[in-house]
C-alpha cells in the first residue's frame, strides 16, 4: 500500500505541474494586453520563463517516479535536485501572496498574478 500511495502522490504532483504549464501557456496566448505577436508565439514564449521551466522539471521527475520509484542514476538525481532547487529559488523570489485582494474574473488574472510574465 505505501508504494501505491507514493505513486499517487507523484502522479498528483505531475498533474499539478502540467496544469500550471497549460494554464500559463493558455493565459499567455489569450493575453488581452499583448496583441503585437500571434497567439501561438505568445504561448511558446511562456516557456522561456523560469517558473514554467521549473514546473517542467518537477513534472518530469514526478512522472519518472510514478513509472519507477527506486531510481538511482546520477542523471535522475541531477533532474530531481534541479527541480527542487528551481522551486526553492522561485519560492524565494516570488512574494508570498497578493499585496491587494484579487478579484479573479478570468483566467487572465490567474496568469498575470503567477509571476510568469
Amino acid at each position: 500500500m505505501p508504494l501505491i500511495g507514493a505513486r499517487l502522490w507523484f502522479a498528483a504532483t505531475a498533474g499539478c505541474a502540467l496544469a500550471g504549464v497549460v494554464i500559463s501557456a493558455i493565459t499567455a496566448a489569450n493575453d488581452a494586453h499583448e496583441r503585437s505577436h500571434p497567439a501561438a508565439a505568445r504561448a511558446v514564449n511562456a516557456f522561456v520563463f523560469f517558473t514554467i521551466q521549473s514546473h517542467l522539471l518537477v513534472g518530469a521527475a514526478a512522472v519518472l517516479l510514478v513509472l519507477k520509484l527506486n531510481r538511482s542514476s546520477t542523471a535522475f538525481a541531477v533532474l530531481r535536485l534541479s527541480s527542487i532547487g528551481g522551486h526553492h529559488c522561485h519560492g524565494a523570489r516570488v512574494p508570498r501572496g497578493p499585496r491587494t485582494p484579487l478579484d479573479l474574473k478570468s483566467w487572465d488574472a490567474v496568469g498575470a498574478s503567477s509571476g510568469s510574465r
